[in-house]
């Protein structure tokens, strides 16, 4: 019984494999650091406009929960203590 082994290069790539070593392609350089010039760092400042239109999203959630539970209340409590008085009244 013959076993053929695959016989691979000093680079550790197999048979009809083509690697950065056996192609001569240089590593690429370590990617550059950006200085970012201006009034604020993108990455982690939040802009003045970004900042407002949270605040804004922010009270008007607060202004729709506000509408939300004085709704409920009239639903819940107002109308039935009305409606209690009036057919206290019509009885």
């Amino acid at each position: 019984m013959t076993v053929n082994k695959a016989i691979t290069k000093s680079c550790g790539c197999g048979p009809g494999q083509k690697c950065r070593v056996c192609l001569n392609i240089p590593e690429p350089d370590a990617p550059e650091v950006v200085k970012i010039e201006g009034p604020f760092d993108p990455r982690s400042d939040v802009s003045a406009d970004a900042y407002h239109i949270a605040r804004c999203a922010r009270e008007d959630a607060r202004e729709a929960s506000g509408r939300i539970v004085k709704h409920l209340w009239i639903l819940f409590v107002l109308l039935p203590m009305a409606l209690g008085i009036l057919f206290a009244i019509l009885k």
